[in-house]
């Protein structure tokens, strides 16, 4: 079986194919590196570790001096050690004592090896437990 000679491609016409190929792989190759660079960039919404806060920082330092495990604070004595009145709804919401490492006041225990235990809003009290884990 011959090869018809219009179906032969000419050295030009293969010259020609491979520098269109290699344009076309080298502009893939671009976009694709742009890409990943885009992907590999920092997310805004986490630039680092979260910070504590300087409100509730005194509550960390002084959670972090404890060594009993665990301990209960009114929210009047949390009110002195951070020296300054804590906000309506801590009061009002068991969710505000939520151990969600969102919130500065839950970084601020959590970040000094605490996590709520139970919250007595009624009775104004709340009772942090040791975790021994640091980062928990």
């Amino acid at each position: 079986m011959s090869a018809n000679p219009e179906d032969i491609a000419t050295k030009g016409d293969l010259g020609k194919l491979r520098k269109k190929l290699n344009k076309d792989m080298r502009e893939l190759l671009a976009e694709f590196a742009e890409r990943m660079e885009y992907a590999a960039r920092p997310l805004k919404s986490q630039p680092g570790p979260p910070r504590i806060g300087r409100k509730y920082e005194p509550l960390a330092l002084y959670l972090r001096g404890r060594h009993s495990p665990t301990k209960v604070l009114g929210f009047d004595q949390i009110e002195a050690i951070i020296r300054s009145d804590l906000p309506p709804s801590a009061r009002e919401y068991r969710e505000w004592w939520a151990n969600d490492g969102y919130h500065t006041q839950a970084r601020a225990w959590m970040s000094a090896g605490w996590r709520v235990d139970r919250i007595d809003l009624p009775g104004r009290t709340v009772r942090f437990r040791k975790t021994f884990d640091l980062n928990a």
